[in-house]
């Protein structure tokens, strides 16, 4: 088993398990009813699998996702979160990762970076929401004694970068720029119902246009 610790996916086992789903020859839209999401470092993990099988996601979800890998500054900056989840995970904290050092290893960072995939989501409809950093309530504001919800700013301008790479590659998008909010749940829970509203909406008017699916005699 091959995983990437900066995307969690497991190289060896998820291709297999994205070929099984046995309603994808049933209906046409099988696709389409299939969604992935993802916030803050998940948002990476799910933009990467999104663009890796980009026939068996039709939606994609991303809140506050560290979804820009392009250029060495980028790299750099999300590095030092990286190593953060080792120590959090309880992992060798001397251990390089198989990504390796973003200065040395350009190319295995580059592999997994969103904005350089951005073509591959053109069958796939993409949600992008990020805070600006100013706190929308008193008791938002009570959890900036975490480093990490302060964060929001740099995620926003990543969102923004992966946007822009999504309309240069004709690709269907929203991004939605909140007027307030932390690198916090109180951001990304109003945005995963509006996400998953938007995609419900679309499915219930696919189901409803094909008609009822094939059924299954029953043995005997």
């Amino acid at each position: 088993m091959r995983v990437h610790r900066a995307t969690g996916v497991d190289d060896d086992a998820l291709p297999t398990r994205c070929r099984v789903h046995s309603d994808a020859a049933a209906r046409p839209s099988a696709a389409r009813h299939r969604a992935i999401a993802g916030y803050s470092g998940g948002g990476l993990s799910a933009a990467h699998v999104a663009e890796r099988f980009p026939r068996v996601f039709g939606s994609l979800g991303v809140f506050s996702g560290a979804v820009d890998l392009s250029t060495p500054a980028a790299r750099l900056a999300a590095y030092p979160a990286f190593e953060a989840e080792k120590v959090c995970a309880g992992d060798d904290p001397q251990a390089s990762g198989p990504l390796g050092d973003p200065v040395g290893h350009p190319a295995a960072w580059a592999a997994v970076d969103p904005v350089s995939g951005a073509a591959a989501l053109r069958r796939t409809a993409v949600y992008l929401s990020s805070g600006n950093g100013v706190p929308c309530t008193p008791e938002d504001a009570a959890n900036l004694v975490y480093v990490t919800a302060a964060t929001e700013p740099q995620l926003r301008r990543q969102a923004d970068t992966f946007s822009a790479a999504l309309t240069a590659a004709g690709v269907e998008h929203v991004n939605q720029r909140r007027a307030c909010g932390l690198h916090w749940w109180s951001r990304w829970r109003p945005d995963l119902a509006d996400f998953w509203n938007r995609i419900a909406r679309g499915w219930r008017a696919d189901i409803a246009a094909e008609g009822p699916g094939p059924t299954v005699a029953e043995q005997p």
